[in-house]
């Protein structure tokens, strides 16, 4: 129910759009089969009237058929118009919302995700969803409801036995559609699964594909994944064998029901001839209705990956209506001007095995102070901001932010408190301008022209409008850092952490680049992460972290 609460909500808006859809792949079916069927009742009667030597008055059977084709043809058009434009626009809403469940996951989950996979996953989840309307719920719900009126059509022109067997169509064939997936369930979402640890798996090899090539010189890892994919192949096999195996049995119980009503209008005409031009129109409209469900087992051999990308979908996107929680939380609190951290008895390390980063640590950063942390590689400067932004947890003790505990604060609540820059450069596929704008939408074009050209990127300034390619491959390492910098001081917050900001820069422009920060601190509380405290700053604290023993 969750999942159909779920796809139902997926409407709001464009509700009336599907109904509208849904009335004209109807109205097509119901022309289908009235055409066939009118036809070969004008076809039958003008037979026997020629035969008995009798006049019949064909001019509005006639115009009845064209009819019958001429609004066919434009319901037709107009489902697909109709339809179609309806699950674009749905299916744009719903990439929005998923995007934005998947960005407002906590940042530990975040990090376990591999992006290629979880983008993957998302784009077969959606194009999954795409075929719900019009490959599923459209040409069922237009066979079904020509096959209904076709039975209420024979219950008033033809004897009860003939409407049942109308009604037999519809119900077998919907049991047998229900049947095939409830069949496919299991074996489709295991293979699911299995099609995700072999692309897992792919993924692994090709990124470890040097150290393999002196660790494995057999290849065993490489034989194995291609015996796995072949496994999938045949699981594959299978599963178009049962598709197939469904699309007989609607074969054979159509085939069955038409024998039966060919065997009752023999009988009928043989007590009643009169009554041949109806029984005609009953048995081909009642083969143009079985052609109707020709092909609904194999979309419905789908549900099974329906139903899973639905509830997939469903958790990626209640991840949004956190964020909104969070951020209305933290934007309803008045912010401090500068925020201060309390670290008392913290002892922090990376792995259950290893030696801890720090034992038994204590700091007290004041509101506005300047902070230079430095030492060697893997001494645990990182992990420490890590920590003061409540991505790491310590073994003990306690870190507070403005007297209260990090681990209390929700990320929207420290975020908006404290700006970072990471040590890994991300930029986004957009322009130069929506990167620099990412934490300040509200920053003009002068002050970006302005942060480029003080930190040495003035040839970059009348290029805001500049795509600047995914992680920022169409600029160099360090123009790329750069803007990372400028993005995260630029950002309004209590707080400024910036790791290793000068990597990649020379002398120079590490000055031009530290005087352009500490000009646009504005009071804040300044943390900066270097191997060492930079050429002509004086921070109010400095602290030099020694890191964990050496093994013996």
């Amino acid at each position: 129910m969750k999942e159909l609460r779920f796809l139902l909500s997926l409407e709001q808006g464009r509700r009336r759009w599907i109904l509208g859809g849904l009335a004209l792949a109807l109205l097509a079916a119901g022309d289908s089969v009235g055409l066939v069927a009118t036809a070969g009742w004008l076809i039958t009667a003008s037979a026997l009237a020629g035969a008995a030597g009798a006049a019949l008055e064909i001019f509005a059977p006639g115009a009845l058929v064209r009819a019958f084709a001429v609004t066919r043809t434009l319901a037709r058009y107009g489902e697909r118009l109709v339809l179609h434009e309806a699950v674009f626009r749905i299916m744009a809403r719903l990439r929005r919302r998923v995007f934005a469940g998947m960005a407002a996951a906590p940042w530990a989950r975040l990090i376990t995700q591999r992006r290629s996979l979880s983008l993957t996953r998302m784009l077969a989840d959606v194009e999954t969803l795409e075929n719900v309307h019009a490959g599923v719920l459209a040409p069922w719900l237009a066979a079904t409801g020509a096959t209904l009126l076709l039975a209420l059509a024979a219950a008033l022109l033809l004897p009860a036995p003939f409407a049942l067997l109308a009604l037999l169509l519809a119900v077998l064939l919907t049991l047998a559609c229900l049947l095939v997936s409830r069949v496919d369930r299991p074996h489709h979402l295991r293979t699911e699964l299995r099609r995700d640890r072999a692309r897992r798996q792919l993924l692994e090899l090709l990124e470890a594909h040097r150290e393999l090539f002196f660790a494995d010189p057999g290849d065993r890892q490489t034989r194995n994944w291609l015996r796995r994919d072949h496994d999938l192949t045949q699981a594959g096999l299978r599963q178009n064998l049962r598709a197939a195996l469904g699309e007989a049995g609607i074969q054979l119980i159509t085939a069955a029901l038409l024998i039966c009503a060919v065997l009752a209008a023999a009988v009928v005409v043989d007590a009643e001839a009169g009554n041949a031009p109806w029984l005609v129109l009953f048995v081909l409209g009642l083969l143009a209705a079985a052609g109707l469900w020709s092909g609904l087992p194999e979309a419905w051999h789908n549900l099974a990956g329906i139903g899973a990308a639905t509830r997939r979908l469903r958790r990626e996107t209640a991840e949004a209506g956190t964020a909104k929680t969070g951020a209305k939380e933290a934007t309803g609190r008045q912010a401090p001007t500068a925020s201060g951290w309390t670290l008392e008895g913290v002892t922090l390390r990376r792995g259950v095995a290893e030696a801890p980063l720090l034992r038994d640590f204590h700091l007290e950063l004041a509101p506005g102070e300047t902070l230079c942390i430095t030492g060697s590689t893997g001494c645990g400067k990182t992990s420490l901001v890590e920590m003061l932004c409540g991505l790491l947890t310590p073994v003990a003790g306690s870190v507070r932010l403005d007297g209260e505990e990090v681990s209390e604060l929700s990320e929207s609540r420290r975020f908006t408190r404290v700006a970072v820059l990471p040590q890994e450069t991300t930029l986004l596929s957009a322009s130069l301008a929506d990167n620099l704008r990412l934490g300040n939408p509200r920053a003009d074009e002068e002050s970006l022209r302005q942060a480029l050209t003080t930190t040495g990127l003035g040839h970059l300034a009348d290029r805001l409008d500049q795509w600047v390619g995914l992680n920022g491959r169409d600029l160099s390492g360090g123009e790329a850092r750069r803007v990372a910098l400028i993005r995260a001081v630029l950002t309004p917050s209590a707080a400024l952490i910036l790791d290793e900001p000068f990597r990649g820069l020379d002398a120079d422009h590490r000055a031009r680049v530290l005087d352009w920060v500490l000009a646009n601190r504005n009071g804040r509380t300044l943390i900066l992460v270097s191997h060492e405290v930079p050429d002509g700053w004086k921070p109010d604290r400095a602290l030099h972290l020694q890191g964990p023993p050496a093994p013996a």
